[in-house]
């Protein structure tokens, strides 16, 4: 029997955790995998104690053999890919070159496309042993990114649609074929502001998706995020997956079950919400962006498409933050392309 929040959330829902330091399974148990994004990347990275890991990755990508398998990418965006990079999240053909070189790919545009690292590629160097099916490529979840998803899919390249706020990009990550989706509980800001609260959280939108996907036979996992508290998590207990904060999974792994934590809105057989007319199928989008981008399936929509925009410029700035901490590092450590 389950004696804690954690371990009860792990008998319903596969758990993973939002970081990328190695050190948070160690003090708060296994989980099945490990998130990131820019903004989990900047947070962490920037702290004091990561800066001997910083040193090592800029090492790293100076390195004779990444800059011979890579002569023409600035060291600093090789130290600092974690997804594919947004500022092409409205470029389909961009957004599929810069996950196939992330995947050791040729590539066959510009050779500035060369700027975006193969997260696979570098991972085999640094081990030989590693299970490349384990590692995913997140993709903002714009009808181009999920056309490029469309695309990568096929060739083995497992994705997930990120930042997904609305069933119309659910419905279409489906048909594309992408490995999961990633719902947004609260929006992206909430998380780094103090300031910010999101009064219109999407708990219920996890639920509609999962069961979407079920009424239509849909293979996609839904991998619910952005969460903000404990409560949060527990009502979500059942979905596929689901990616907690180190502090929160903290909190889930020390504190005893309650009645509370028992109550998951997977358990309701009907929706309360804005959600509870969910339609057994939508139209079919993936060739017809006008029909995508028009859709009144969800009176949310238009809402979801701003909030999607946000996270996108969220992680754009982020982006732009992790780039200028590296060529400040090169530049400390005497880099030949530092600033």
């Amino acid at each position: 029997m389950a004696q804690t929040p954690l371990q009860l959330l792990q008998s319903r829902t596969s758990v993973a955790c939002a970081t990328i330091d190695l050190e948070v399974p160690k003090t708060v148990g296994s989980f099945v995998d490990c998130t990131s994004d820019q903004v989990i990347a900047y947070l962490e990275l920037h702290k004091p104690e990561h800066k001997k890991t910083i040193r090592e990755a800029v090492s790293f990508a100076s390195s004779k053999e990444i800059v011979t398998l890579y002569p023409t990418v600035p060291r600093e965006e090789l130290v600092v890919e974690i997804i594919t990079n947004p500022h092409f999240c409205y470029d389909t053909a961009a957004t599929v070159d810069n996950a196939r070189s992330k995947l050791g790919y040729t590539l066959h545009g510009d050779p500035w496309w060369l700027i975006f690292v193969g997260i696979v590629h570098v991972s085999e160097i640094l081990n030989p042993d590693v299970d490349t099916k384990r590692i995913c490529i997140n993709i903002p979840s714009t009808w181009e990114g999920l056309q490029a998803c469309r695309i990568l899919e096929p060739t083995r390249i497992t994705t997930l649609a990120t930042a997904v706020f609305t069933l119309e990009q659910a419905s279409l990550a489906g048909e594309v074929g992408c490995h999961y989706i990633a719902p947004y509980v609260n929006e992206l800001v909430v998380h780094f502001d103090p300031e910010s609260f999101d009064d219109e959280k999407s708990l219920d939108f996890s639920v509609a998706a999962q069961r979407y996907y079920k009424e239509n036979n849909i293979v996609t996992q839904v991998l619910a995020a952005s969460l903000t508290s404990v409560y949060e998590i527990m009502a979500l207990a059942g979905v596929n997956h689901i990616t907690v904060a180190p502090v929160l999974a903290q909190e889930l792994a020390a504190a005893p079950v309650t009645s509370l934590d028992l109550k998951s809105i997977f358990d309701f057989r009907e929706f309360k919400g804005p959600l509870r007319w969910l339609p057994r199928s939508l139209p079919r989008f993936a060739d017809d962006h006008n029909a995508f981008l028009s859709s009144n399936t969800l009176k949310l929509a238009n809402e979801g498409q701003s909030r999607l925009a946000n996270a996108i410029e969220i992680f754009r700035g982020f982006q732009d933050k992790l780039t200028h901490m590296m060529k400040i590092e090169m530049a400390e450590m005497g880099m030949e392309k530092g600033i």
